[in-house]
C-alpha cells in the first residue's frame, strides 16, 4: 500500500492535466504540484469490475508497481492519475496484462 502522503485525492486533481501516458489498458495524466515528492491516484470505474472487490485488488496492484518504483515517487512535484479504461473488462488474464503494461508504463515515465 502506497503510504498516504503519495496519494493524490482525485476529487482534487486538475481536469486539463496533460497526458503523460495512453496506453491500451489505461491512461496516466500528470499535473505539477508544489511538494517536494510525487502523488499517484487511481480511478476504475465500474463498468470495468462491477464488484468493488475487483476494483479494490486491481488499485491495490497498480499502487503496489508504483511503490516499487521508488524513483517515480521520489521525483519532485508531479502528480500522477491512472485512469483504467472502461471499455475493457478486468478478469484474472486481463490482470496480468494489466500489470505488464504498468510495467512498462512506470519505466516510460521514469524518463
Amino acid at each position: 500500500m502506497l503510504p498516504k502522503k503519495h496519494r493524490v485525492p482525485v476529487q482534487k486533481f486538475p481536469r486539463k492535466a496533460r497526458t503523460s501516458y495512453n496506453g491500451k489498458r489505461f491512461v496516466v495524466k500528470s499535473s505539477p504540484n508544489k511538494l517536494s515528492y510525487s502523488r499517484v491516484g487511481f480511478i476504475i470505474a465500474k463498468g470495468v469490475a462491477a464488484r468493488a472487490v475487483d476494483r479494490n485488488k486491481t488499485k491495490r496492484m497498480l499502487a503496489e508497481a508504483f511503490r516499487k518504483n521508488e524513483k517515480i515517487l521520489k521525483t519532485p512535484g508531479l502528480d500522477h492519475l491512472v485512469i483504467i479504461n472502461p471499455s475493457d473488462k478486468l478478469d484474472d488474464t486481463n490482470l496480468a496484462e494489466l500489470n505488464k503494461e504498468t510495467n512498462a508504463a512506470l519505466s516510460r515515465l521514469e524518463k
